[in-house]
């Protein structure tokens, strides 16, 4: 693991000689303690979770508003992991505002991702798979509106085109929702810039061998040539593109910078130093899409880091996060700090430093690196995942949460209810001419009366409306009981 001053925040540039902006930056150590924390790595391997869960809380302000909300009803009745995820950030928000306990405990946050997700914190992982995995859960809980709200929103469609010497084809694909995280590739090139990794992606590339499925695409005469089709189209077979559209833009975008080569048999980071805005203007990159929402402005990244000999052993990785300054400007450049995440460790770096350590590169940002986690030896760092936020979004997101928290309440307040009503004993005739609604596969519910109670097994009888009749013990099924 890397090797730090101390448990002290190690701030770039070190020496004896300071500058004014040194200064600057120094001069603020002392105020991280009032609003920036990072999570202790009790295992010294889980930076692969740690580091998505410090970028949620700092950098996607819904999660951690809605998540806190969870907390502070603290009902037994939530999804597991959403609960320990809701406990450990109000641990973290507490140490914020310095209220409550000063312990922050992941560990049984830990649990809850190795039983539902399937991640170990004992053992190397890559931290935008953890990301990817904890989003998708997410979306299949009870946060599933605030996240299609703030970043299930974008929107993306693919056309196949085909050309042979004479004829043209082509197969529209419907929209479908743009992944999260979104994962764009990076060419193995000496500088690129991540509005060129935008652009290239939506750029139409050639599909070798596609198979064109009868009765699933237009075909037309190729139109347009007067001595015949071009000579690179004199083929036999066909010269088949795919190429994708932006239809939607979504208010969070979450973006994953592949960055990684398999060669020889070993993971290698690519070369290429990849410039990345604080801001990012989509009206012109996509200028279908113009519109308020197309313009966003940078909330935090994932920096994977490798000194010599660690990334055989999967590397490292630290969350950077804006002051809050940073994000209340909404992307503008006047604010001056940036911090790294280093689990519990907190750096301040300046916005230079800050864009330089992201843009990587092997070799162009190494001992800038290396003092920046506090090394005295030299370190890699490169941007993997970045989340960028749309200034409308932003202006929105009050409504948002006030409409999610209502949700939430409402929520847990039928579970109870449904919990109460589950909880009915068996062992009463009271229940004979109830009506109800039992929950079976697929989430389908079917209603019935329940016409005999069985003293001897505790079991019920019950008469679906279908004329079906089976019988239960009650308390093992999901129910809905009907107003009698």
């Amino acid at each position: 693991r890397l090797a730090r001053q101390g448990s002290k925040a190690v701030l770039l540039g070190g020496g004896s000689s300071s500058s004014p902006q040194d200064s600057s930056v120094a001069s603020s150590v002392s105020s991280l303690s009032h609003w920036v924390r990072g999570i202790p790595n009790t295992t010294g391997t889980a930076c692969h979770i740690l580091s998505p869960l410090a970028l949620l809380f700092y950098s996607v302000p819904a999660i951690r508003e809605i998540l806190l909300e969870l907390a502070t009803l603290d009902h037994q009745g939530a999804h597991p992991l959403l609960r320990e995820l809701a406990l450990l950030f109000r641990q973290v928000n507490n140490q914020i505002r310095g209220s409550g306990s000063n312990t922050i405990d992941p560990r049984p946050m830990y649990q809850a991702f190795l039983n539902h997700l399937g991640i170990e914190a004992r053992m190397l992982g890559d931290a935008t798979t953890a990301l990817s995995k904890l989003i998708h859960e997410l979306r299949q809980s009870i946060l599933s509106k605030v996240i299609e709200a703030t970043m299930g929103t974008g929107r993306v469609s693919t056309k196949l085109e085909g050309i042979s010497p004479h004829r043209r084809r082509i197969k529209n694909g419907k929209q479908r929702s743009l992944a999260v995280p979104f994962s764009l590739p990076v060419d193995d090139l000496q500088e690129t810039s991540l509005e060129d990794c935008l652009t290239a992606y939506f750029q139409p590339t050639e599909i070798e061998n596609y198979t064109w499925t009868e009765g699933t695409y237009e075909e037309h005469d190729l139109e347009g040539f007067e001595d015949g089709p071009p000579c690179e189209v004199i083929l036999e077979e066909w010269i088949t593109t795919k190429t994708s559209t932006l239809e939607e833009l979504p208010g969070v975008w979450i973006l994953h910078l592949d960055r990684f080569t398999f060669e020889h048999g070993r993971v290698q980071p690519k070369p290429t130093k990849v410039d990345i805005p604080f801001g990012l203007d989509c009206n012109h990159l996509f200028p279908s899409l113009a519109n308020d929402a197309a313009s966003y402005h940078l909330t935090g990244a994932i920096l994977h880091v490798n000194t010599e000999g660690e990334l055989e052993e999967g590397g490292h990785y630290i969350t950077l996060i804006p002051s809050p300054k940073t994000a209340e400007q909404q992307g503008q450049q006047q604010a001056k700090l940036w911090y790294l995440l280093d689990d519990d460790q907190v750096t301040p770096v300046t916005m230079d430093e800050a864009r330089a350590l992201m843009a990587g590169g092997v070799g162009e940002n190494s001992e800038q690196s290396g003092r920046a986690v506090g090394q005295c030896e030299s370190a890699e760092m490169r941007a993997v995942v970045l989340v960028y936020e749309s200034c409308k979004n932003a202006a929105q997101q009050d409504a948002v949460l006030r409409k999610a928290k209502v949700e939430l309440a409402e929520y847990l307040a039928a579970q109870e209810e449904k919990a109460i009503d589950n909880s009915i004993s068996n062992t009463t005739t009271d229940l004979v001419g109830r009506r109800l609604r039992i929950k079976w596969s697929k989430d389908r519910y079917f209603a019935g009366v329940i016409t005999h109670y069985d003293d001897s097994n505790g079991k019920h009888t019950v008469l679906y409306d279908d004329g079906d009749v089976r019988t239960y013990t009650l308390s093992k099924k999901t129910i809905e009981w009907e107003e009698p």
